[in-house]
């Protein structure tokens, strides 16, 4: 089908299917520095919440505001959740314009350590919130945050040096790594928590705002898969987050052919040469450079059915992780594709993106 048709169909059946509740603006707001707005068009100058830390990376406070809408999820080209089907998201919400960097994380931790919140040895942080669960993975050699004598610093490491930066590198820009999903949800709350906002996530059990709703959340949380991918086809259902255009060093970090374009990660303020000409919003690496972990649970079937606000399933050790890393095959950089990790699970390419609901 002409891709042009394929669009139009898709948004008439999007269009009838959510008649009563499309709103008219389809457009990004881009922001900076980042405040909780109220209103949607007053902005706090002082609530610079997502650069808490001192020695933030240029660029890291920007946020985009994404407004509610419609779409179709999924793609039948993709790996898992091939199924499409109509989504209605009545909530806009904020998005960090770059992924956490190692700089970021590291600070938080640190609050988060000062503040009793977190428990820390040389090889490990674990929560202390109301779970022992593990947040980072210290002793991994792919973690460039370091922990001694009540500090937590940064480093740069062997595998990087030997690869992909033999002159050296600032690991303060580059995406934090070894990273839980716990330990993505945690830094969530340690960013509301500093700034005065009703923590996400309940540490007993995990869930997600009030009554398990994560979309009536407060504080800032990890972005749910739907919103994950809305932000990634906004605002014409394209295939990859830069466009039509096949997967190429110029537009992402992945493995390359079992090769690589880096070896590993880039900056995360850095946009890469090609992508900014197809880009219709000011966010970076969306595809590449590490995955990205999710609000929601792992199922592998999405189902066709409409659905409002969709949050996964109720139930799963597994949670699902979005936009492939750098050292991904192809097939894990479309926008649709889906991938999943355990829950406790920490990796060298697996990162995180904090979003935050604007009220109605």
């Amino acid at each position: 089908m002409i891709p042009s048709l394929q669009h139009a169909g898709l948004a008439i059946l999007i269009a009838l299917t959510f008649a009563d509740f499309i709103p008219h603006a389809r457009s990004l707001e881009f922001h900076s520095p980042i405040g909780r707005d109220r209103t949607r068009s007053e902005w706090d100058p002082v609530a610079n919440v997502f650069a808490v830390e001192e020695r933030a990376p240029v660029g890291a406070e920007r946020s985009v505001h994404v407004p509610a809408g419609a779409f179709m999820m999924g793609d039948g080209s993709a790996t898992c959740g091939w199924q499409e089907r109509p989504v209605l998201l009545t909530h806009g919400f904020r998005i960090q314009v770059v992924e956490v960097s190692n700089e970021q994380y590291r600070a938080m931790l640190q609050w988060a350590y000062d503040n009793d919140l977190i428990t820390a040895t040389p090889s490990a942080v674990h929560d202390n919130m109301g779970s022992p669960v593990e947040l980072v993975d210290l002793d991994d050699p792919e973690c460039e945050i370091t922990f001694s004598a009540g500090n937590f610093d940064l480093r740069e490491v062997k595998y990087a040096l030997n690869f992909a930066y033999p002159e050296g590198y600032n690991p303060s820009d580059h995406p934090m790594k070894e990273v839980s999903w716990y330990g993505a949800a945690s830094y969530c709350d340690w960013l509301s928590l500093r700034a005065g906002l009703t923590p996400a996530y309940d540490h007993s059990d995990w869930s997600c705002g009030p009554g398990g709703v994560p979309y009536e959340a407060e504080g800032f949380r990890l972005p749910t898969d739907a919103e994950w991918e809305y932000v990634a086809r906004f605002d014409d259902d394209r295939i990859h987050p830069w466009g039509a255009a096949d997967p190429k060093c110029e537009l992402a970090n992945f493995g390359v052919d079992g090769g690589f374009c880096i070896r590993w990660t880039t900056g995360v303020s850095t946009q890469l040469v090609g992508a900014q000409p197809e880009l219709s919003r000011p966010i970076h690496h969306l595809a590449g450079n590490v995955y990205e972990w999710v609000n929601d649970r792992w199922t592998c079937s999405l189902g066709t059915e409409p659905a409002i606000d969709p949050a996964g399933p109720d139930s799963d050790d597994r949670r699902v992780i979005r936009g492939g890393g750098w050292y991904s095959p192809v097939r894990y950089l479309p926008a649709a594709a889906r991938n999943n990790d355990p829950a406790d699970f920490t990796a060298g390419d697996v990162g995180l993106r904090p979003v935050l609901t604007v009220p109605r």
